[in-house]
């Protein structure tokens, strides 16, 4: 960033927004830079939540949710999850809040407002100090101007000193933190006896009067899958490439346009240094030629890092756009580890060292032939697959069905009867199809009334799939799944058994009798587990949460019985070691817990406030208006 804005003076826009970044207050936000008048979403108080306001929060994080989930998460679907009116909420929260500091006369400051101002990093020079011209320049560079820049910015430090006086008084109490480090930093161990109903294998077998009951009983288990008769089509780019002639003429072309990818230029890498005056630069120059090191030397004068020296490995070109041909021209007519002279421009004076060259290459047509067909293939691939997309979007909006479109567009129309969702038919065999895994997943999740639509399997890939019937499951007759209801009845009575084994077994530990002792006459194994942290139960892996969650419910020497994490029976639990939390030994730790619960106090308050707030103003929604922003087309007409 800082090599950049020395550079190129437009850049000082990109370094304005992250100077206003900088300056946003905590979890509530910095306001509109510029507010218009415009139709009220809301009204607050006095004061308005403007549409243009309202529609560019909820623009800008309908994007964010899109670089997050994909550009397929669209405005509807934001809309059905209620984003619009979180923004808005979260914009009347904040009108009320400067609807409140108005009333109570909280104002920013002419002082405060210079402060802040002066502060952000956008505005400053190469010396670190407040620039007027850079500030101006920013501000017109963005669209703005100076004037409603400072008067949102007053608003914005009026709603901040509000709030830092009701969240000042967040006081924890030493003894708190303390008594809260011991308890979620306590440690134990414990002894676990393991009974697995698997182990159990002196099972009676089961009579078929009580397997018919068990089948009647847990019908659920025995269904056949749904089935669904299905028809679909695949759409791909590589069609469209499969007798594609391509001629010279047209790699030729390729090459042209990519003539800059393999033509790399040289570059260099570059650290450099800048001083206010020549004077200056000139004296550090004979400095470093006469012994100093260049980066000490640097570093002590200019009070910047090594790595705000270092301005990266850069082409001719990208030298010049950064400063000037003349200084281009300069820096790689010069060697490595060579320094050149001071090199004057209107922000100061400029000395640069060579660290590294990078060489060029060149390719030419011939040696990049193959990537280059592959190229125009791919591109005109995509080109009739395209073409072809609208044609079907066509025909479907004229409302065709499926087997009618692809008989129009001559598309090969794929037919299955009868499909599960794993893929197997009525039979049990496996439907092996082209592309049928492209699909399922889609048939399954759609209706027999579903529009039909193209979807999106992947860049050269798509697909279009109707439901025409739907065969619900049914329980399957007994004589037809004899074998495993008896295997299903036979694990349950494994469990059931191993639980009357760990119901005695615990008896028998509550009296005394060791868990070694134990795991003999039961036939289970015993773990000894480590040391496990009572705040980190959730990621720590020796034991499962919900045996750990047991180890800390019960006092050292306690035993207690809980179902094996696997539901492979059952578990013992018998805590051997309790080591309290040592707030005296992890300084570090102690001081990140006060800072947590300051912040989860300070939260706490400042929430409450602003409830309050918002309930003591009087709030009028238009709701109309917000449904013209954000989903015209349910609004009756």
């Amino acid at each position: 960033m800082l090599s950049s804005l020395r550079g190129f003076l437009g850049n000082f826009f990109v370094l304005f927004l992250l100077g206003l970044l900088i300056a946003s207050f905590a979890i509530w936000g910095i306001g509109d830079v510029f507010r218009q008048t415009n139709t009220a979403v809301a009204t607050v108080g006095e004061a308005e939540v403007t549409d243009v306001e309202f529609q560019q929060s909820f623009q800008n994080r309908l994007r964010v949710y899109q670089q997050q989930f994909g550009p397929e998460f669209t405005q509807q679907q934001a809309v059905s999850l209620g984003l619009h009116q979180s923004i808005l909420g979260e914009l009347v929260q904040r009108t009320a809040l400067d609807e409140e500091a108005r009333i109570l006369g909280v104002r920013g400051t002419d002082e405060k407002i210079r402060d802040s101002i002066r502060e952000m990093e956008a505005f400053h020079d190469f010396s670190g100090n407040f620039n007027r011209q850079n500030y101006e320049f920013a501000l017109t560079q963005a669209g703005y101007n100076v004037q409603s820049f400072e008067a949102t910015l007053r608003t914005d430090l009026a709603r901040q000193q509000l709030l830092n006086t009701v969240s000042a008084a967040k006081i924890v109490p030493q003894s708190l933190v303390e008594e809260l480090y011991v308890y979620r930093k306590e440690q134990r161990t414990a002894d676990i006896l393991s009974i697995p109903a698997s182990a159990i294998t002196d099972v009676p077998e089961a009579d078929e009067e009580t397997l018919k009951q068990y089948h009647e009983n847990n019908s659920g288990q025995f269904m056949t899958p749904e089935y669904r008769n299905i028809a679909y089509v695949v759409l791909k780019s590589s069609d469209f490439t499969q007798d594609l002639t391509i001629s010279e003429e047209d790699i030729q072309e390729e090459y042209n346009l990519r003539i800059d990818e393999y033509n790399i230029p040289e570059k260099r890498t570059l650290d450099m240094v800048s001083f206010m005056d020549e004077k200056s630069a000139q004296d550090f120059y004979d400095r470093v030629q006469a012994g100093e090191d260049f980066m000490t030397l640097a570093t002590e004068l200019t009070g910047f890092g090594a790595e705000e020296i270092s301005i990266g490995t850069l082409t001719q070109d990208e030298v010049a756009n950064n400063y000037n041909q003349s200084i281009a021209s300069t820096v790689f007519e010069t060697g490595v580890d060579d320094l050149t002279g001071p090199q004057q421009t209107l922000l100061g004076s400029y000395i640069f060292r060579v660290t590294a060259v990078e060489a060029g290459e060149s390719k030419e047509l011939e040696d990049v032939r193959e990537e280059l067909v592959e190229a125009i293939r791919n591109r005109k691939g995509a080109d009739g697959l395209y073409d072809l997309i609208g044609r079907v979007d066509d025909e479907l909006a004229s409302g065709a069905e499926l087997d009618t479109l692809s008989t129009d567009l001559q598309l090969d129309l794929v037919r299955v009867p009868a499909i599960d969702r794993s893929g197997l038919d009525p039979e049990g065999n496996l439907i092996r199809t082209d592309d049928i895994d492209l699909v399922l997943a889609q048939a399954f999740d759609n209706a027999i009334d579903t529009d039909i639509q193209v979807y999106e399997a992947s860049a050269d890939t798509f697909y279009l799939v109707q439901v025409y019937n739907i065969t619900a499951p049914e329980v399957r007759a007994f004589e037809t799944v004899t074998e495993e209801v008896a295997a299903a009845w036979k694990a349950q009575e494994q469990v059931r058994l191993a639980g009357e084994r760990a119901d005695e077994a615990l008896t028998k530990a509550r009296d005394g009798v060791a868990l070694q002792t134990l795991a003999l006459e039961y036939g289970g194994t015993i773990i000894n587990t480590p040391l496990i942290i009572r705040d980190q139960i959730r990621n720590q892996r020796d034991v499962s949460p919900t045996i750990a969650n047991l180890m800390f419910s019960l006092e050292k020497g306690k035993v207690d019985m809980e179902r094996a994490a696997t539901g492979d029976g059952y578990v013992l639990v018998r805590v051997t070691d309790v080591i309290p939390g040592h707030p005296e030994s992890d300084p570090l730790g102690m001081m990140a817990l006060q800072q947590q619960l300051a912040t989860e106090i300070e939260n706490d308050i400042l929430g409450q406030f602003s409830y309050a707030v918002q309930q003591a103003v009087p709030v009028s929604v238009n709701n109309r208006r917000v449904q013209e922003l954000v989903n015209p087309e349910v609004l009756p007409q």
